[in-house]
């Protein structure tokens, strides 16, 4: 449920199943492959500990800025292609990409662009987030 509000990656069957590492795979066949299962457990070639880097949040809000731009100045399969990349789907502004062939929704899209552009997309992005490395744990501060 939180991926849903808080632009988190989708966990299970997804391309980037951890919201806390950058941990992800090209495809679903690649899931499957040593490497992968090897930075899944934490581990290198070896079997030495080692993280996988972390999910940064401003990273996370530039990601899902950079999807709208593209969702509205290219094509939809490349935002598809690019949301699936960084994991990242911001569902309040999936709406407006959804709905942008509908004259009333552009003309909503444009004017929140020029006077309230942060109204676009999800509130929580606006909230400074810091990840607490010991537990794991994402706290708001």
């Amino acid at each position: 449920m939180h991926s849903e509000i808080t632009n988190t990656p989708y966990p299970g069957s997804a391309l980037n199943p951890c919201c806390i590492c950058t941990l992800s795979a090209p495809s679903l066949a690649a899931k499957h492959r040593k490497d992968f299962m090897y930075k899944f457990l934490h581990l290198d070639r070896h079997g030495n500990v080692t993280r996988n880097r972390p999910r940064v949040w401003l990273e996370t809000i530039k990601q899902t800025h950079k999807l709208f731009k593209v969702a509205t100045e290219d094509t939809i399969v490349a935002f598809d292609t690019l949301s699936k990349e960084y994991g990242v789907k911001d569902r309040i502004n999936e709406k407006f990409i959804e709905q942008q062939g509908i004259a009333k929704v552009k003309a909503k899209i444009n004017d929140l662009k020029a006077n309230k552009f942060l109204r676009l997309f999800n509130p929580f992005l606006r909230l400074i987030g810091q990840l607490h490395h010991r537990s794991n744990n994402f706290f708001l501060v």
